[in-house]
């Protein structure tokens, strides 16, 4: 059984808190519950930065995590058209950026 992990952003908190505190609550549950694996949804071009954030959290628990994308044919031909063209160009700065800071 794979739990699921909706990922949203909370007007409430700021997104890194939010994340940070859903990260820490997931592993403290995984760990508990003894979870083996996790599969985690994702859109198509941030499915690294989040492969690696989750893998950075869960660098010492024994749970696998796979990360899938919800709409990969999104990324044929990406750069023809100007909304993914932007879509992967905004991943790269977010990617960079979350390398530099986390």
């Amino acid at each position: 059984m794979w739990p699921v992990v909706l990922w949203s952003h909370s007007p409430q908190f700021p997104i890194s808190a939010f994340r940070h505190v859903a990260l820490r609550s997931l592993k403290r549950w995984s760990e508990a519950s003894h979870a083996a694996s996790f599969l985690i949804p994702t859109g198509p071009f941030h499915s690294r930065r989040v492969r690696w954030v989750f893998r950075k959290a869960f660098r010492d628990a024994p749970a696998r995590l796979a990360v899938t994308s919800i709409a990969p044919e999104q990324c044929q031909s990406w750069w023809k058209k100007e909304q993914t063209l932007i879509d992967f160009q905004n991943e790269v700065v977010k990617s960079g950026f979350y390398h530099v800071r986390y």
